[in-house]
């Protein structure tokens, strides 16, 4: 799994890689080249099997609601790089996603939030999987 924070200085890049791919894939097996599953021409297309994610925190999706400005930032200085609006770049997660079915989401402040051993650190990436798991073992505790 990749997963790259909405803050990201190359979200949008990260957003749309599995998409392209997925338009070459098309347009190869348009022009009669072997695109199925195990076919000999299926190498060449990236990210197939790399399940992305964008990390999303509740600062990010209120920005989205209240129609605000969203920062793109230095991964080691935390600089602001870029400025644009909350709501676009969710937009290119939904058509992205609805294109290809990635990048889905990830809700850090959640995740983080529900933490069952937070003095661990915080957690920082994660599987869709250990997310059910997380909440099917969170459910159980709560009602024995």
């Amino acid at each position: 799994m990749a997963i790259l924070d909405a803050s990201h200085p190359v979200i949008e890049e990260f957003i749309w890689c599995k998409a392209v791919e997925e338009h070459k894939a098309r347009a190869l097996r348009d022009a009669g080249f072997d695109m199925g599953v195990d076919g000999r021409d299926g190498f060449s297309v990236q990210y197939q099997n790399a399940n992305n994610s964008v990390r999303v925190t509740d600062e990010f999706m209120e920005a989205v609601l209240e129609d605000k400005n969203w920062e793109l930032r230095a991964v080691k200085t935390g600089g602001l790089l870029r400025t644009m609006r909350a709501r676009d770049l969710m937009r290119q997660i939904a058509q992205a996603a609805w294109e290809c079915a990635d990048p889905g989401l990830q809700f850090d402040t959640t995740i983080n939030h529900w933490h069952t051993t937070p003095k661990a650190g915080r957690i920082n990436g994660r599987t869709h999987v250990q997310n059910i798991f997380h909440l099917i073992i969170r459910h159980a505790t709560l009602h024995l």
